[in-house]
């Protein structure tokens, strides 16, 4: 290294500092940059949803719908060969996963209850797993699932009812994908 007079070295090394400063700030902003999961109204996250309905909603299950209310609860599939059960406080839809376009009907649902859906989106590649808040109803409510997806990543999940009223999922569950696509 050849000497360099003291205000030189410093001047180099004070340069060389914030370039580096200026270096770790552009990694931190960009990897906090934002994403297609920000723009949705729902927090998509690769973390699993917990509910009161997690633990009725193992595989093979497409929809559950559980409540803290002593009521016996009710979903309906509009598909053929669909298989339901229900009791107080829970209802389950068994079947595959939900896919743009699908619809259910749920009811009477009483204040508070929650609602898990598998959705199934990107051409039967992934699926995830959405929770909705459902107003409550005296009578059946009738939704229609609405899916946006880009690539493999899902941009929106939404149950669309009648006259426009629209649910939005409080959270989105997509499992992380493996280290082969898998």
């Amino acid at each position: 290294m050849v000497p360099l007079a003291d205000g030189t070295r410093a001047a180099m090394n004070i340069r060389v500092g914030l370039s580096l400063n200026a270096l770790l700030v552009v990694a931190l902003v960009g990897c906090g940059g934002s994403s297609a999961h920000e723009s949705s109204a729902a927090k998509v996250s690769t973390v699993p949803i917990q509910s009161r309905c997690s633990s009725w909603f193992g595989g093979g299950v497409a929809v559950a719908m559980c409540s803290k209310d002593s009521q016996v609860l009710t979903i309906r599939l509009d598909r053929r060969n669909a298989r339901y059960g229900s009791t107080v406080r829970i209802a389950q839809a068994m079947g595959a996963a939900l896919h743009d376009g699908e619809s259910l009907t749920l009811g009477p649902t009483p204040h508070g209850a929650e609602l898990l859906v598998r959705v199934d989106f990107r051409s039967r590649r992934r699926q995830a797993t959405a929770l909705f808040d459902v107003p409550p109803a005296a009578g059946p409510q009738h939704f229609e699932l609405r899916v946006a997806a880009h690539g493999d990543d899902i941009d929106a999940a939404e149950l669309e009812g009648p006259s426009g009223r629209t649910l939005t999922p409080e959270r989105i569950y997509v499992p992380a994908l493996g280290l082969f696509g898998s």
